[in-house]
């Protein structure tokens, strides 16, 4: 077997077997994942096959993917022998299964605000399946829509996942009106898994204070006619 791992709610694995008093025909495998048995046939092309054993041919190749549940399981691979010999096993391993969620970014939304100068949000985000990468972002502010990346200093995410590095941090100032305004964030996905809604919320940005009035009554007086007075306002 030349190789075995894990994806989305399936093993995968793939090697070559050649039976040396069969050598034309193809070998069967039966894998055995936890209680289940499967029966695959080493007849896909490996063109080193006849450099491996003499008059083998280039299809001695195998190869699948096998669905199954998340989490742990044991993944047993045997060689059926065909004439003299016995079978050969290639031995048992253990491996974990992930879903969909354990792929897909993590993250989190923070804080969000409104301020004078429009809606202000922050957070930080990591794809598990590549904790070194920078996850994009998606920002919707109402019918608008603003690509970020998650790129700035976060230094308390590599303590969560570790070797992700320091800079997985996200956070700025989108310009909007005074009023209420619906903001949803959303993390891209880079390898395995799905892109994620991080929330959606509710934002009020400030109407700007009015400008200030300023008025002075500089004097009022009794006159034949009435009252007279004389000042200053200014807007």
């Amino acid at each position: 077997m030349k190789d075995m791992w894990t994806s989305v709610n399936a093993v995968n694995m793939w090697g070559w077997a050649i039976d040396p008093d069969a050598v034309p025909a193809a070998t069967d495998l039966h894998i055995q994942v936890d209680s289940k048995w499967y029966v695959w046939r080493a007849d896909a092309p490996y063109p080193t096959g006849p450099t491996l054993v003499a008059g083998a041919g280039p299809n001695h190749g195998w190869g699948g993917v096998i669905p199954t549940d998340p989490g742990p399981h044991r993944v047993c691979v045997t060689a059926i022998n065909q004439k003299q010999g016995q079978n050969l096993q290639f031995g048992c391993r253990d491996v974990v299964v992930p879903s969909l969620a354990d792929v897909s970014p993590k993250g989190t939304v923070k804080e969000t605000w409104g301020n004078a100068q429009g809606v202000s949000l922050w957070g930080w985000a990591v794809d598990p399946d590549a904790v070194s990468g920078t996850v994009p972002l998606v920002v919707q502010v109402d019918s608008n829509w603003y690509a970020w990346k998650a790129d700035q200093a976060s230094p308390n995410v590599p303590g969560l996942f570790p070797g992700a590095g320091p800079n997985h941090g996200w956070g700025g100032t989108i310009p909007a009106s005074p009023g209420k305004h619906w903001v949803c964030v959303y993390f891209g996905n880079q390898n395995q898994g799905a892109d994620v809604t991080a929330g959606c919320y509710e934002i009020t940005v400030p109407a700007p204070p009015p400008a200030p009035l300023l008025t002075n009554l500089m004097g009022a007086w009794q006159t034949p006619e009435g009252i007279t007075l004389w000042g200053y306002a200014i807007d």
